[in-house]
C-alpha cells in the first residue's frame, strides 16, 4: 500500500499483504485491507500488520467500510447470486450480516447505519440499500443512476423509508 501526500509524492505505507483489493480506515486510524485470498488485514497507526479476519476468497475485489461503532462491513463478490455482506467486529468476530446479493460491489455506510452498494437483487442490478433494523432492501436500476447527471431538474431526494420499493425518475430531455 502506498501513501500519497498533498504534493502528490508516493511512499510505501505498508507491504507484504498479498493482492490488496480494498481498503478502509476506522476512526482510530486503523487501516483495513482485503487480500483476494480471503484475509482481511488490520494495520494499526504504527503500521503493524495483523490478520483481522478470514473470509472466502473473492473472484474480484473486497469492498470495505467501517461504521461509527467500529464494525467493518465487507463484500466479496463471487460467481454466486447469494453473496453476503460480512460484519467483522473490532475483536475480529465475523458473521454474515446479510446474504442474498449477486456480485455486491462498492460499499458505503450512511450516518444512520444503512449500507448502500451496487448489486443484483431479485434479478435486477442497481443500487441496493440494506438497513440495520429490519433490513428492508431497495433496488434502483443502475441506468437511472447513470442518467441523473443529465436530468434538467435537480436530482431527486432519497425516497421515503418503505421496504421493497422500486423508484424511477422520468427523463427530462
Amino acid at each position: 500500500m502506498y501513501r500519497v501526500d498533498a504534493a502528490g509524492e508516493f511512499t510505501v505505507y505498508v507491504e507484504g499483504m498479498g493482492v490488496a483489493t480494498g481498503a478502509a480506515f476506522d476512526v482510530e486510524g486503523n487501516l483495513y485491507v482485503g487480500d483476494r485470498s480471503g484475509t482481511i488485514f488490520k494495520i494499526n497507526p504504527e503500521r503493524q500488520i495483523f490478520v483481522h479476519a478470514t473470509l472466502e476468497p473473492s473472484v474480484a475485489a473486497y469492498h470495505l467500510a467501517v461504521n461509527a461503532a467500529g464494525t467493518l462491513f465487507v463484500t466479496a463478490p463471487s460467481l454466486s447470486s447469494n453473496d453476503a455482506i460480512w460484519a467483522i467486529e473490532p475483536n475480529g468476530d465475523t458473521r454474515a450480516w446479510y446474504r442474498g446479493l449477486g456480485r455486491p460491489q462498492g460499499l458505503a455506510i450512511s450516518s444512520q447505519g444503512d449500507i448502500f452498494l451496487a448489486a443484483c437483487l431479485h434479478g435486477r442490478r442497481g443500487l441496493v440499500r440494506v438497513t440495520p433494523r429490519a433490513r428492508p432492501l431497495w433496488c434502483w436500476p443502475a441506468t437511472i443512476w447513470w442518467a441523473l447527471p443529465f436530468l434538467r431538474s435537480a436530482p431527486p431526494s432519497w425516497p421515503p423509508m418503505t421496504p421493497f420499493m422500486m423508484w424511477t425518475w422520468e427523463w427530462k430531455g
